[in-house]
């Protein structure tokens, strides 16, 4: 059984009914994917999945923000 189009924060999501619970993932964010013994508490797995996945997105952004605006990683040289 396949449950495909709920809606979890803006994204999109899938879950499936598997022999030991359910397992869900997001496909607009790879790399995230949850099972867990209840939908309930894959439900609330791929919720956190996400929260912490766009999380560290944001941080990478900063990040990489940083080091092309004169941050650390911009002052490094590359001289031989």
């Amino acid at each position: 059984m396949v449950r495909a189009g709920l809606d979890f924060m803006g994204y999109g999501s899938v879950f499936e009914k598997t022999k030991a619970g359910w397992s869900a993932y997001a496909p607009d964010l790879p790399g995230l994917g949850v099972a867990g013994a209840t939908l309930e508490e894959t439900s609330r797995l791929l919720q956190e999945g996400i929260e912490l996945h766009l999380r560290d997105l944001s941080l990478s952004e900063k990040k990489t923000l940083s080091d092309s605006n004169g941050g650390p990683a911009s002052k490094l040289s590359t001289s031989d």
